[in-house]
């Protein structure tokens, strides 16, 4: 394998486990071993309705960072992207690979954010990405506020959720994977 950033054992070591969530292309035939979702497709189809060059943007749930490359190679002036969980390793390699830079921060709910970084609420984002996210908070309407209140005045908030078809305005709780087949999935 071509060294990516680190040593190639390394590189080599954290390709082969696995454990990545996204297929990302780090370099030209060279990708990490995740999953093709097709909601990407849609995420990346809205975000170029978006102006992101010299934005300030955040990608919330980013696990190993498919879309923040896609902002920072974008021209997005500082990309922020945040996790639950810590993918610190599969961050770092992407970053490097693709030549990004993209300001991390892991282990966090969404709360969490403002408490962890207040200076960010004093620079409201241009730009914040739920990619493939609202459907696993446990109250996505209060995630919803908060994502409205880390945003400036006329930023914009780039939604891809996953929807039950129906007439009615409702929210359907996936208990026990009755509708996803996915225990993370409770909306």
């Amino acid at each position: 394998m071509t060294e990516i950033g680190g040593t190639a054992a390394a590189v080599d070591n954290l390709m082969l486990d696995g454990n990545w969530y996204h297929v990302i292309e780090l370099k030209p035939g060279i990708y990490t071993p995740g999953f093709k979702f097709p909601n990407i497709a849609m995420t990346r189809r809205m975000l170029k309705g978006c102006e992101v060059e010299g934005a300030t943007c955040l990608d919330v749930g980013t696990m190993d960072g498919f879309v923040s490359p896609l902002l920072a190679r974008r021209g997005a002036r500082r990309v922020f992207a945040c996790d639950r969980y810590n993918r610190r390793s599969q961050i770092d390699i992407v970053a490097r690979a693709l030549g990004v830079n993209i300001n991390y921060l892991s282990g966090v709910s969404l709360r969490d954010v403002r408490r962890i970084a207040p200076s960010l609420m004093d620079n409201p984002f241009d730009l914040v990405v739920l990619s493939g996210v609202l459907y696993h908070m446990y109250d996505p309407m209060n995630g919803l506020g908060l994502i409205r209140s880390m945003v400036r005045p006329g930023g914009i908030v780039v939604v891809e959720t996953q929807a039950v078809k129906s007439k009615e305005m409702v929210s359907y709780f996936n208990a026990s994977g009755s509708i996803a087949d996915d225990c993370h999935n409770y909306w």
